[in-house]
């Protein structure tokens, strides 16, 4: 499949503290063989902050090169992961995003982007009634229900990549030629 220059194809991995270091490796090597070309690592609210306001990242700091590299290119910025902590400690609380960071029903009624949705029919933030209401909302997005939790691209990575890539591929916008004018 065809992409535009600088566009990555991602997936999220090491929600702490699953999966345990040692399968860190072997499951690099399985994402990069699916196709995806970047790797976004989120921190699990309840896990790195101890207490409101301390946050602990000795894992994060653990990851191997390997995840540095195909993470996100911003990684490679020198003050990426300072400003990554400073961000976190600025949205988030020991029980998640903070309010203000959440699109209401009326908010992503206005999205015309399409927008392809993977959701666990057993995602504990929340089933697929919230997904079918999200999706109902918005102009152009499909739901694709999965038998899974919180991050299907991990519970069934084959499926996952399959779907996002048949967007994509639907998604994609031939160019028409640009006229060229006759000397």
């Amino acid at each position: 499949m065809p992409r535009p220059d600088g566009f990555h194809l991602c997936v999220q991995y090491y929600r702490q503290p699953t999966p345990p270091p040692e399968e860190w490796e072997d499951d690099l090597k399985h994402i990069k063989s699916l196709g995806f070309t970047a790797v976004q690592l989120r921190p699990q609210w309840a896990w790195h902050e101890v207490e409101e306001g301390v946050f602990r990242w000795e894992d994060i700091d653990r990851l191997p090169v390997e995840f540095a590299e195909a993470a996100y290119h911003l990684w490679q910025l020198p003050t990426y992961l300072d400003n990554w902590k400073t961000l976190i400690n600025a949205v988030t609380t020991i029980r998640g995003a903070h309010q203000r960071y959440s699109l209401t029903l009326d908010q992503l009624a206005q999205i015309t982007q399409p927008v392809q949705f993977l959701w666990g029919a057993n995602d504990v933030f929340g089933g697929l009634d919230v997904a079918h209401q999200i999706v109902t909302r918005m102009s152009d997005a499909r739901l694709h229900e999965m038998d899974t939790g919180h991050l299907p691209f991990i519970d069934q990575p084959e499926e996952s990549s399959r779907v996002i890539r048949e967007f994509l591929e639907e998604e994609t916008v031939e160019e028409e030629p640009v006229p060229t004018a006759a000397v």
